[in-house]
């Protein structure tokens, strides 16, 4: 059995923005993330409470998460503690449409300030963000900053993403569309050469299904995301592949009759139940 703190881990991380495939972790999250605060502000949400579960059914008690809504609902804290992880604040504040517009995400570690900005059509330009940390226990400090500046076509497709290392490492990052303008290709470069390429495939309905690379070792290509959807077009499963041990975890997921996010259940490969999510919401 894995252990219980690997799965409130995994929780977190999959909860946070992901760390690849920058149409998604830039684009698509950011969007996702207005929306649910939209869902929210339908719905009157003043708190979510997020309880962590065992296979068993019994409460994690060591597992703190709950967001607090601004009746405004034009910002979010965002309270998570584990006893795997440091406890952490992300603080959101949203602007026009409610669109995502600047974080604050604070550990005893280090503190993170991202940016938004978009076009005036909504399109995001560029995310900012600035992470300062202790390097001891001296008033010296580390931070770096990390620029996305997107780029798209008159007619609103994105073309491509300059990636911005504190000042002077730069990545481009080239975005390809098919002709009905959704994005199937992003292709990594540094220094003029290719390096990691990603390939978007979708449904009928144009939901994405699934996030796949080319992997030279094994040679061929294969999945890092795969998604399922409910009739009504919600994310009924997500599917993701650990590489490093040949594994992968299946989310599944639950909703009310709001189409507010239930439960979420966590399995592995052999479709034992790793632990479970439950939320509660506060009107």
């Amino acid at each position: 059995m894995r252990p219980l703190k690997a799965i409130t881990l995994v929780f977190i991380l999959v909860s946070t923005r992901l760390s690849a495939q920058f149409y998604y972790k830039d684009i698509l999250s950011t969007q996702e993330t207005g929306s649910r605060q939209q869902l929210y502000r339908t719905n009157h949400v003043r708190k979510v409470t997020v309880r962590n579960y065992n296979p068993d059914g019994s409460e994690v008690k060591d597992f703190v998460c709950q967001q607090d809504i601004d009746p405004s609902f034009a910002s979010m804290v965002t309270l998570t503690s584990a006893a795997s992880t440091a406890p952490s604040t992300l603080t959101s504040f949203f602007g026009d449409g409610l669109r995502l517009a600047r974080s604050t995400d604070s550990s005893a570690d280090a503190v993170t300030t991202t940016l938004y900005t978009y076009s005036p059509s909504g399109n995001l330009l560029s995310i900012r963000s600035e992470s300062r940390g202790a390097l001891s226990d001296t008033v010296h400090h580390s931070s770096s900053v990390e620029v996305h500046n997107w780029e798209y076509s008159p007619t609103g497709q994105p073309t491509g993403m300059l990636d911005i290392k504190n000042g002077t490492d730069t990545t481009w990052v080239s975005i390809k569309t098919d002709d009905q303008g959704t994005v199937t290709d992003e292709l990594t470069y540094r220094a003029g050469s290719p390096q990691q390429h990603y390939f978007y495939y979708y449904d009928d309905a144009h939901h994405l299904t699934d996030i796949v690379r080319y992997n030279a070792q094994l040679q061929r290509m294969v999945p890092d995301y795969m998604f399922e959807y409910d009739e009504t077009g919600k994310l009924d499963q997500m599917m993701i592949v650990q590489m490093t041990d040949n594994n992968y975890l299946v989310w599944r997921y639950q909703y009310d009759a709001n189409g507010l996010r239930d439960k979420e259940l966590c399995y592995d490969k052999t479709k034992q139940l790793l632990g479970s999510i439950g939320y509660e919401y506060t009107r």
